[in-house]
């Protein structure tokens, strides 16, 4: 088994884009998210702490999805879902798929379309 390195840098710094890294159980938000679309130097306080909070909570939830949920606290690769845990999990999320893909968007004429990944 080869043991992670928590001091190497898991992307490259000029990647334009925050994401969960499963082994080092880290987000990594790169200086680069800190320009537009997602922070604006002179916009509004409320506007940017609203952006990057919601992208810190979208790659949050990456640690409780079908591939975070296969790394424990310290990045190892371990489910640690107990069965009945797994089954409220996907009970809760195809829930949310099927309320959600129900939802019309007028301006493209269209329905919403969620699938769950993995």
């Amino acid at each position: 088994k080869q043991r992670v390195n928590p001091k190497k840098w898991p992307g490259s710094p000029s990647r334009v884009n925050a994401y969960h890294h499963f082994t080092s159980n880290s987000i990594i938000i790169p200086a680069t998210i800190l320009k537009s679309p997602v922070f604006y130097s002179k916009g509004p306080a409320a506007i940017n702490y609203g952006a990057i909070g919601w992208l810190i909570g979208h790659e949050l939830t990456h640690g409780f999805d079908v591939r975070g949920v296969k790394f424990d606290s310290n990045g190892n690769l371990k489910n640690w879902f107990t069965e009945e845990a797994k089954e409220k999990f996907d009970e809760k999320s195809n829930c949310f798929v099927k309320q959600y893909s129900s939802e019309y968007v007028p301006e493209v004429d269209k329905n919403v379309c969620l699938e769950i990944v993995g």
